[in-house]
């Protein structure tokens, strides 16, 4: 049975799905949701380009990835689960893969990735590389529309 569930997040419409079926997935008699963020070192630099050294951009990435863990936790709340969160720093997978080590959950679950343009949708290589690394299974959650 899944009782502790590892959901990892980012601002994505896969992801906000990939929110509710973990709390779904967690909302059985003694189950348990970790919510993770992880912040891609370098991501809103290479972004933003210059802008991103005027004061207060990188902190404003780290209040957003706050609010987004905030969301996901009272969305979680309303559904009787508990939800711990945790906002992380690196390169997604490995993150997420070192994170799930220690907290050791049943399952991992996390959104397709979104990307423009036409086409079917996109696994992205940081869940490709979870699905190919990963010790516990791994929900890959398509975006509703």
């Amino acid at each position: 049975m899944i009782r502790a569930v590892l959901l990892a997040v980012d601002d994505s419409r896969g992801s906000m799905a990939a929110a509710r079926a973990a709390v779904d997935l967690a909302a059985v008699p003694g189950g348990r949701l970790r919510v993770v963020n992880v912040l891609i070192d370098g991501a809103l630099t290479e972004a933003l380009g210059r802008a991103a050294g005027r004061p207060g951009v990188p902190g404003r990435r780290g209040l957003a990835a706050t609010t987004l863990l905030r969301h996901v936790e009272e969305l979680a709340r309303v559904a009787g689960v508990a939800a711990e969160t945790a906002q992380l720093s690196g390169e997604p997978a490995s993150e997420i893969l070192r994170d799930a080590a220690t907290w050791r959950p049943d399952v991992i679950v996390v959104g397709v990735s979104s990307r423009d343009g036409v086409g079917t949708p996109y696994i992205g290589a940081q869940t490709r590389h979870l699905l190919e690394f990963s010790e516990w299974p791994v929900l890959v959650v398509p975006a509703r529309s």
